[in-house]
Protein backbone atom coordinates (compact mmCIF):
# COMPACT_ATOMS: atom_id res chain seq x y z
CA UNK A 1 0.00 0.00 0.00
CA UNK A 2 1.44 3.56 -0.81
CA UNK A 3 0.20 6.86 -0.81
CA UNK A 4 0.95 8.39 -4.37
CA UNK A 5 -0.66 11.60 -6.42
CA UNK A 6 -2.72 12.33 -2.86
CA UNK A 7 -4.34 8.86 -2.80
CA UNK A 8 -3.50 5.68 -1.35
CA UNK A 9 -3.42 3.03 -3.57
CA UNK A 10 -2.45 -0.81 -3.33
CA UNK A 11 -0.30 -2.30 -5.60
CA UNK A 12 0.49 -5.91 -6.65
CA UNK A 13 3.75 -6.74 -7.74
CA UNK A 14 2.92 -9.98 -10.16
CA UNK A 15 6.40 -10.20 -11.88
CA UNK A 16 9.89 -8.61 -11.73
CA UNK A 17 12.34 -8.69 -14.85
CA UNK A 18 16.07 -6.97 -14.20
CA UNK A 19 18.48 -6.00 -17.31
CA UNK A 20 21.47 -4.90 -17.47
CA UNK A 21 21.55 -1.11 -18.43
CA UNK A 22 23.26 -2.02 -21.88
CA UNK A 23 20.52 -4.33 -22.79
CA UNK A 24 18.10 -1.43 -22.68
CA UNK A 25 20.23 1.29 -24.88
CA UNK A 26 20.31 -1.73 -27.33
CA UNK A 27 16.97 -2.56 -26.94
CA UNK A 28 15.71 1.48 -27.80
CA UNK A 29 18.42 1.97 -30.52
CA UNK A 30 18.50 -1.80 -32.29
CA UNK A 31 16.51 -0.50 -35.41
CA UNK A 32 19.28 2.44 -36.00
CA UNK A 33 22.34 -0.20 -35.47
CA UNK A 34 20.75 -3.92 -37.06
CA UNK A 35 22.58 -2.95 -40.73
CA UNK A 36 25.91 -2.08 -38.82
CA UNK A 37 25.60 -4.94 -36.28
CA UNK A 38 24.70 -7.39 -38.94
CA UNK A 39 24.27 -11.05 -38.11
CA UNK A 40 27.26 -11.08 -35.10
CA UNK A 41 25.77 -11.39 -31.85
CA UNK A 42 26.54 -8.26 -29.92
CA UNK A 43 28.59 -7.36 -26.92
CA UNK A 44 26.74 -4.30 -25.22
CA UNK A 45 28.57 -1.68 -22.97
CA UNK A 46 27.05 0.88 -21.07
CA UNK A 47 29.85 2.93 -19.06
CA UNK A 48 27.59 4.80 -16.74
CA UNK A 49 28.47 7.25 -13.70
CA UNK A 50 29.91 4.96 -11.12
CA UNK A 51 29.58 1.17 -13.19
CA UNK A 52 30.01 -0.30 -16.89
CA UNK A 53 27.88 -2.68 -17.80
CA UNK A 54 28.27 -5.51 -20.21
CA UNK A 55 26.30 -7.60 -21.76
CA UNK A 56 26.27 -10.68 -24.44
CA UNK A 57 23.17 -10.78 -26.77
CA UNK A 58 22.44 -13.87 -28.67
CA UNK A 59 19.47 -14.20 -31.04
CA UNK A 60 18.44 -11.08 -29.08
CA UNK A 61 18.64 -12.76 -25.64
CA UNK A 62 21.50 -12.39 -22.82
CA UNK A 63 23.79 -14.80 -22.52
CA UNK A 64 26.04 -13.47 -20.28
CA UNK A 65 26.56 -10.28 -18.28
CA UNK A 66 28.79 -8.43 -16.29
CA UNK A 67 29.38 -5.36 -14.24
CA UNK A 68 32.40 -3.55 -13.18
CA UNK A 69 32.64 -0.61 -10.42
CA UNK A 70 34.33 1.83 -12.88
CA UNK A 71 32.70 4.63 -15.06
CA UNK A 72 32.91 8.38 -15.97
CA UNK A 73 32.93 10.05 -12.75
CA UNK A 74 35.97 8.04 -11.86
CA UNK A 75 37.79 8.65 -15.20
CA UNK A 76 36.87 13.07 -13.87
CA UNK A 77 38.66 12.25 -10.43
CA UNK A 78 41.41 10.82 -11.68
CA UNK A 79 41.42 13.66 -13.64
CA UNK A 80 41.26 15.79 -11.71
CA UNK A 81 43.41 14.48 -9.02
CA UNK A 82 45.99 14.86 -11.42
CA UNK A 83 45.54 18.42 -12.68
CA UNK A 84 45.36 19.09 -8.89
CA UNK A 85 48.57 17.73 -8.21
CA UNK A 86 50.40 19.05 -10.91
CA UNK A 87 49.25 22.60 -10.59
CA UNK A 88 48.84 22.56 -6.90
CA UNK A 89 47.52 26.09 -5.92
CA UNK A 90 44.26 25.41 -8.47
CA UNK A 91 40.80 23.23 -6.61
CA UNK A 92 39.36 21.83 -9.85
CA UNK A 93 35.58 21.77 -9.66
CA UNK A 94 34.75 18.36 -11.42
CA UNK A 95 31.93 19.37 -13.24
CA UNK A 96 34.27 21.37 -15.69
CA UNK A 97 36.31 18.28 -16.38
CA UNK A 98 34.46 17.58 -19.47
CA UNK A 99 34.67 21.33 -20.32
CA UNK A 100 38.77 20.95 -20.08
CA UNK A 101 38.33 18.05 -22.39
CA UNK A 102 37.09 19.30 -25.44
CA UNK A 103 37.58 23.04 -24.61
CA UNK A 104 41.06 22.62 -22.96
CA UNK A 105 42.43 23.82 -19.15
CA UNK A 106 44.25 26.96 -18.80
CA UNK A 107 46.61 27.80 -15.91
CA UNK A 108 47.52 31.03 -15.17
CA UNK A 109 46.12 31.85 -18.26
CA UNK A 110 47.77 29.50 -20.70
CA UNK A 111 46.23 26.56 -22.09
CA UNK A 112 47.93 23.38 -20.92
CA UNK A 113 48.52 20.28 -22.39
CA UNK A 114 46.54 17.23 -19.78
CA UNK A 115 47.09 14.71 -22.11
CA UNK A 116 49.42 13.59 -18.62
CA UNK A 117 46.53 13.23 -16.64
CA UNK A 118 44.51 11.65 -19.44
CA UNK A 119 46.64 9.26 -19.48
CA UNK A 120 46.30 8.78 -15.53
CA UNK A 121 43.11 7.16 -16.88
CA UNK A 122 44.92 3.73 -18.55
CA UNK A 123 44.20 1.89 -15.34
CA UNK A 124 40.41 2.35 -15.79
CA UNK A 125 40.42 1.58 -19.38
CA UNK A 126 41.97 -1.45 -18.78
CA UNK A 127 40.11 -2.62 -16.15
CA UNK A 128 37.10 -2.56 -18.78
CA UNK A 129 39.54 -4.05 -21.76
CA UNK A 130 40.53 -6.81 -19.42
CA UNK A 131 36.79 -7.77 -18.73
CA UNK A 132 35.88 -7.74 -22.26
CA UNK A 133 38.88 -9.42 -23.51
CA UNK A 134 38.75 -12.41 -21.16
CA UNK A 135 34.84 -12.82 -20.98
CA UNK A 136 33.93 -12.06 -24.61
CA UNK A 137 34.83 -11.82 -28.15
CA UNK A 138 35.87 -8.44 -28.87
CA UNK A 139 37.34 -9.61 -32.01
CA UNK A 140 34.11 -11.40 -33.74
CA UNK A 141 30.95 -10.01 -32.10
CA UNK A 142 29.59 -6.68 -33.05
CA UNK A 143 30.57 -4.14 -30.05
CA UNK A 144 28.35 -1.17 -29.41
CA UNK A 145 29.48 1.05 -26.81
CA UNK A 146 27.19 3.43 -25.08
CA UNK A 147 26.36 5.60 -22.06
CA UNK A 148 27.85 8.57 -21.07
CA UNK A 149 31.44 7.39 -21.17
CA UNK A 150 31.30 6.21 -24.76
CA UNK A 151 32.23 9.27 -26.27
CA UNK A 152 35.21 9.91 -23.45
CA UNK A 153 36.67 6.40 -24.17
CA UNK A 154 35.51 5.98 -27.96
CA UNK A 155 39.36 6.75 -29.16
CA UNK A 156 40.68 4.49 -26.68
CA UNK A 157 38.57 1.79 -27.36
CA UNK A 158 38.59 2.03 -30.85
CA UNK A 159 42.05 1.21 -31.13
CA UNK A 160 41.77 -2.00 -29.48
CA UNK A 161 38.45 -3.20 -30.78
CA UNK A 162 37.95 -2.86 -34.55
CA UNK A 163 34.85 -1.87 -35.73
CA UNK A 164 33.69 -0.85 -32.42
CA UNK A 165 30.19 1.10 -32.89
CA UNK A 166 29.35 3.83 -31.06
CA UNK A 167 25.77 4.77 -29.76
CA UNK A 168 25.76 8.05 -28.33
CA UNK A 169 22.27 8.52 -27.47
CA UNK A 170 23.00 9.24 -23.51
CA UNK A 171 19.24 8.29 -22.64
CA UNK A 172 19.06 5.43 -24.68
CA UNK A 173 18.92 3.55 -21.41
CA UNK A 174 15.96 4.61 -20.09
CA UNK A 175 14.06 4.72 -23.50
CA UNK A 176 14.70 0.90 -23.84
CA UNK A 177 13.34 0.57 -19.82
CA UNK A 178 10.34 2.46 -21.15
CA UNK A 179 10.04 -0.13 -24.22
CA UNK A 180 10.48 -2.97 -21.63
CA UNK A 181 7.71 -1.62 -19.32
CA UNK A 182 4.97 -1.92 -21.91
Amino acid sequence: KVFFNDRYRKINIVSVNVFPESVAGIISNYEALKDRVGARDIIAIDIGGKTTDIALIVNKKVIRSSQISVGTIDIYNTIKSSLEEKYFDVKIDIEKVQRYLTEGFRYKGEKQDIRFAIKNCNSIFKEIYTELNINYKIQEDAVVIQGGGAELLNSVFSKKIKGLIIDADLFANAKGYKILLK
